[in-house]
């Protein structure tokens, strides 16, 4: 009996991690996100804002990143590249000014938030509220 009761607690274990990992959710990152940036550039901390657009192409999915530097002229918006999706996360890059900007974020009920590595050269948070 002592071995049946080990037995049901083992399997029933099994059925919560079972539970948990068997719950996929589909991750629909389509829309324009307002985002709050919180960048440290090798010391220099800089709280920016802007806007992050998500959606399907040919190619499947395709996005943008517009953001206001205090003092630079505008560039328009940088395109995400390299953009992967797994569960609720999504990792992506994108090329500012010849800087490789890597992304990895974590999407919610309102939005995403997550971080970013300036290739070397600091790095930060992002979090971005569906319009």
């Amino acid at each position: 009996m002592k071995h049946f009761t080990k037995l049901l607690a083992v399997s029933a274990l099994g059925l919560v991690f079972l539970g948990t990992t068997l719950e996929a959710q589909t991750l629909d990152p389509i829309g324009t996100y307002d985002v709050s940036i919180s960048a440290d550039f090798d010391g220099t901390i800089m709280e920016l804002s802007g806007t992050m657009m998500f959606e399907n192409s040919d190619d499947g999915l395709a996005g943008s990143i517009e953001v206001e530097v205090p003092g630079a002229p505008a560039s328009g918006p940088g395109q995400l590249s390299n953009i992967m999706v797994e569960g609720m996360g999504m990792t992506f890059s994108v090329d500012a000014e010849g800087m490789i900007v890597a992304f990895q974020v974590r999407f919610g009920d309102a939005g995403f938030r997550g971080t970013f590595d300036l290739g070397g050269f600091g790095g930060g948070t992002i979090t971005g509220v569906k319009r």
